[in-house]
């Protein structure tokens, strides 16, 4: 697979995971009216979210399949720490995990003060799981080598 197709499996793959974190948009219609038991929708809102992290997850993991098999990226990789343990390796690393840090922060302080409006607390929840996953994806070894490196 050439560079330039494993960055757009890499582009699917973030793609997945922001469409899994966008599920919690349709938390609100997962009920059904007047109880906390789970509709259909529910069930299938559920389906979507992990299917998007699966999806995300083997469009990865594909892209990582071809780069072991490559020389010169294990060469390159060696004393190069994974995306889960490492913070701030990239520009796009530095901003997803200070907005990471600050809607985590937003969010509880806001529950703390007041009571949080559902769209709002929908759209920090949806932010938080974004720039959670974008700490895994664009701070790790995949990421940098894909992009940053001169390929």
């Amino acid at each position: 697979m050439s560079v330039r197709k494993m960055r757009k499996c890499y582009g699917c793959s973030l793609m997945f995971f922001v469409l899994s974190a966008a599920t919690i948009f349709l938390i609100p219609f997962s009920r059904k009216a007047g109880s906390f038991e789970l509709s259909i929708g529910g069930y299938i809102l559920g389906i979507f979210f992990w299917l998007g992290i699966l999806l995300g997850i083997l469009s990865f993991g594909m892209i990582l399949s071809q780069l072991k098999k490559d020389p010169e990226y294990q060469k390159w990789a060696k004393g190069v720490p994974m995306g889960a343990i490492a913070f701030f390796k990239s520009k796009a690393g530095k901003i997803a995990d200070i907005c990471f840090g600050i809607f985590v922060l937003l969010l509880v302080l806001l529950e703390w003060i007041m009571i949080v409006p559902d769209f709002l607390e929908l759209i920090l929840m949806f932010l938080i799981l974004v720039s959670f996953y974008f700490h895994f994806l664009v701070n790790g070894r995949v990421y940098r080598y894909l992009f940053l490196q001169k390929n």
